[in-house]
């Protein structure tokens, strides 16, 4: 077809009209062709566009000729008219085949690209569609014991469950918190709302700065437990416990010696100041003093200052056979001193002796293990020139021992 041919069919398929066979022609050509109703008028449409369908890349009438340049011997580009693509004869579809040809293979590299990163794999009978998920973490009883040194095993092990099973930690800190054996742990730590007044780790170090407080005038921590757990529950400061107690010593010591003697008059108890002292500071402790628990705690504190290991029971006997604080923190001194002599020497003759069995016979609440003492001691041949003997009192009761 000659440009004028080409054009004149561009004006019957409404395109520009620039003698060019391109896309934009052959696909108003194929849309005039696909609308064709009947057999004689497609006959009549594929006869006139046909030809512009059939080819390919850019095509110019037959008539139409490039200027060729005479320094380079290329083809001269013509001025670009608004039209569509500028046309190449000759050698151009050739050019553009082979354009069309290497962005087909651009494409297919993409392709198969995204395929070696696995962002989709068309599944097979033999392939997973998608990569596994890495294997799942486990944490250990150790792992969280490190995490949470602060807790008691049974949280402990109560955050590893939870962990476990949901893979969350926070999830797991959330349910400890929430649980029944939490609150015993950390009685007063949390507010009406149920959120926590402190963390764990100052929670524990406001009870120990309120126990030292309580040590410093020779009190038994322990029998002030109910008192700090109100006090932090109340929201009282360590510092504030602290002036608190430190006020109530003040203006009760000046006083000991009459209340002494009311509670000796009344109740027939001698009582220590500590024991005076924590009766007025605590409520509870008041009530515990009638019931004689304040004596035994604090003979067992004496006994734990010296570093001596005593059950309960041997604590009773010693407040039955009239041994108060005083008399007790020296008995432990002298066990602490002695004890580690006769444990020796018992382990080389083939026996065995206790911390409490030393404290009963020095006590003289048992003259079976007092003679026991004696024996080891007797028995054994050290380069020391200390005897071991007894002392006394008017009613024949052995109270302790002296070196000769």
């Amino acid at each position: 077809m000659t440009t004028e041919e080409i054009k004149e069919l561009q004006r019957e398929l409404g395109v520009t009209p620039d003698g060019i066979i391109g896309p934009i022609t052959r696909a108003a050509a194929k849309e005039r062709m696909d609308k064709v109703r009947s057999a004689s008028e497609g006959m009549f449409v594929e006869e006139r566009f046909g030809d512009i369908v059939d080819t390919t890349g850019l095509v110019r009438g037959e008539d139409a000729s490039i200027p060729v340049s005479d320094t380079t011997g290329q083809a001269d580009e013509e001025e670009d008219d608004g039209g569509e693509e500028e046309v190449v004869t000759g050698g151009s579809e050739d050019l553009i085949s082979e354009t069309e040809d290497k962005l087909q293979t651009l494409i297919d590299a993409w392709l198969q690209n995204q395929n070696n990163n696995n962002l989709y794999n068309p599944p097979t009978a033999d392939q997973f569609a998608f990569q596994q998920d890495d294997e799942e973490y486990i944490p250990t009883i150790d792992e969280a014991k490190n995490l949470y040194p602060y807790y008691p095993e049974k949280l402990v092990q109560m955050i590893l469950d939870v962990w476990t099973n949901t893979g969350e930690i926070s999830i797991a800190i959330s349910e400890t918190r929430a649980s029944d054996e939490f609150d015993k742990q950390f009685p007063g730590i949390k507010r009406p709302d149920g959120s926590l007044r402190m963390t764990e780790i100052e929670y524990l170090e406001t009870k120990d700065y309120m126990q030292d407080s309580l040590r410093r005038y020779n009190l038994n921590p322990e029998v002030f437990g109910e008192d700090i757990i109100n006090a932090i529950s109340g929201d009282v400061s360590a510092k504030e416990f602290d002036e608190r107690v430190n006020l109530g010593y003040t203006q009760i010591i000046n006083n000991i010696p009459q209340v002494k003697e009311i509670y000796k008059g009344e109740f027939g108890m001698d009582l220590t100041d500590e024991a005076i002292i924590a009766m007025f500071l605590s409520p509870s402790v008041a009530e515990s003093v009638l019931e004689n628990r304040v004596l035994v705690s604090s003979i067992s504190a004496e006994a734990e200052v010296a570093g001596v290991n005593i059950g309960k029971s041997a604590v009773q006997q010693f407040i039955q056979a009239g041994i108060n604080q005083e008399e007790s923190r020296q008995l432990f001194g002298q066990v602490a001193e002695v004890s580690p002599g006769l444990q020796f020497s018992a382990a080389a003759q083939g026996t065995q002796l206790s911390q409490e069995q030393v404290a009963r016979g020095l006590a003289g609440l048992s003259p079976e293990e007092l003679q026991n003492i004696r024996g080891i001691a007797t028995r054994a041949e050290s380069a020391s020139s200390a005897e071991l003997g007894a002392k006394q009192t008017q009613a024949g009761e052995v109270t302790g021992l002296i070196e000769g």
